[in-house]
């Protein structure tokens, strides 16, 4: 019979590992105004890492990314003056993106909720309060109902926490 200790500890396994993973993709340089207009749209406004080739070698920049088109991008380094870096040049943009953490941080906690609030709700669902009259089994229904609360609470909790986080995302050229 399995208990409530394997399933948490089959939960974290599971989910954990998948929390810790930062995404990277391979883009095409955009060669039209559309596909620079659908990567402007995914870096516009973030806070970036820039990495790009020079003659003198491999160069990093961090900032705001301000425009993009098909020749290069606009960024705007903390109290510096706006740079225009070539998109022939630019290697990888890295940045971090908090709709995703939130995204994954709400998933891992309405299923880590969920598992957590079911096996609470059945517990106390089996449990009978009176000796005197004869009890009914309600372990599955406030099981689910468990389930359903926990699922809600965790899944809002890990929202937040993934939206503060962020998830690491690079687009490698």
């Amino acid at each position: 019979m399995l208990s409530y200790r394997t399933l948490l500890a089959f939960t974290a396994a599971c989910a954990f590992p998948w929390l810790g993973c930062s995404t990277v993709t391979r883009a095409l340089r955009p060669t039209t105004l559309e596909e620079a207009e659908s990567l402007e749209s995914v870096t516009r406004g973030r806070h970036a890492e820039v990495t790009f080739a020079t003659a003198q070698g491999t160069e990093v920049r961090r900032g705001t990314v301000e425009a993009l088109d098909i020749g290069g991008m606009l960024l705007q380094e903390d109290h510096e003056p706006t740079d225009r870096i070539p998109f022939v040049s630019t290697q990888s943009i890295r940045f971090n993106d908090r709709g995703k953490g939130a995204l994954r941080g709400l998933t891992a906690g309405a299923i880590s909720g969920a598992l957590t609030g079911f096996i609470a709700g059945a517990m106390l669902g089996g449990i009978c309060m009176s000796s005197d009259t004869p009890c009914e089994d309600k372990s599955l229904s406030i099981g689910a109902a468990g389930a359903l609360a926990g699922s809600l609470i965790m899944g809002g909790i890990g929202a937040g926490i993934g939206a503060l986080i962020g998830h690491p995302t690079t687009l490698t050229f």
